[in-house]
């Protein structure tokens, strides 16, 4: 009697373990899923796309005769991610023709991405690939950070005229510069996108967006140069300059 309770216990206990090893190796198996990819741009082939547990990785190829210089992806619903070149400071302004793309993002921990749809692109000569609604918000958001540089552009300008200058005076004439009414963003709009410039529609949230993404990287660039001395000053001029001149290519 006491032998087979024995083996009886032996069987559970074997059990046991086999049902808590597979729910210890099913996460393992699903973060080696392979990502689904809903490609809506025809310039863009994926190369790679891997999932890790708290991040996951692209390798993107431009198989176009231009250069992009921005895109937008989504590894979830709601949640688009922006790559923007001509508006970074480094010199490379894009993905060149062939070129290869690749990136690792992380994730966050609530959201685990089974597919990622690649949304849209720009090119260099201004001409897009991809979801219309995404292309107007790459665009928009572009636009209002553009706008904050120009605007820091003519405030550094009147600064370094003037050197020395105050730069307590600058930094408040900058200030009121990046915080300019809607009425005067649309008077640049018309400048450089008359199609967006609109009494009759509101600025939108993407254009607001780049509006405050520009003017937390302005203060934040100036604050910097401040640091490191008056030349510093000039060389964030041109190198807004340089970026305003890749704006209207």
């Amino acid at each position: 009697m006491r032998l087979s309770i024995f083996c009886i216990l032996i069987v559970v206990l074997v059990s046991l373990i086999g049902i808590s090893g597979l729910s210890v190796n099913r996460p393992t198996r699903q973060q080696d899923a392979p990502l689904q990819i809903a490609n809506r741009t025809q310039a863009f082939s994926v190369i790679k796309a891997e999932r890790g547990s708290n991040e996951f990785s692209i390798t993107l190829q431009n198989n176009s005769a231009k250069t992009i210089t921005a895109f937008s992806i989504s590894p979830s619903k709601g949640f688009t991610i922006t790559e923007e070149f001509v508006l970074a400071e480094i010199s490379d302004t894009g993905i060149a023709p062939n070129a290869l793309f690749s990136k690792t993002y992380p994730t966050l921990t609530s959201i685990q991405s089974q597919s990622i749809e690649i949304k849209a692109l720009i090119f260099d000569d201004g001409t897009a690939e991809g979801d219309r609604r995404a292309v107007r918000q790459i665009e928009d958001s572009r636009l209002g950070q553009q706008i904050q540089i120009r605007r820091a552009v003519k405030e550094l300008e009147n600064f370094l005229a003037k050197a020395p200058g105050d730069v307590s005076e600058f930094k408040r004439n900058l200030g009121n510069a990046l915080n300019s009414s809607d009425d005067d963003t649309l008077k640049i709009l018309v400048e450089l996108k008359p199609s967006r410039a609109t009494r009759k529609q509101p600025l939108s949230a993407d254009l607001r967006e780049g509006l405050d993404n520009g003017r937390q990287n302005v203060i934040r660039h100036l604050s910097e140069a401040e640091t490191n001395g008056p030349s510093s000053f000039l060389k964030v001029k041109e190198t807004y300059e340089r970026i305003l001149v890749r704006c209207r290519n």
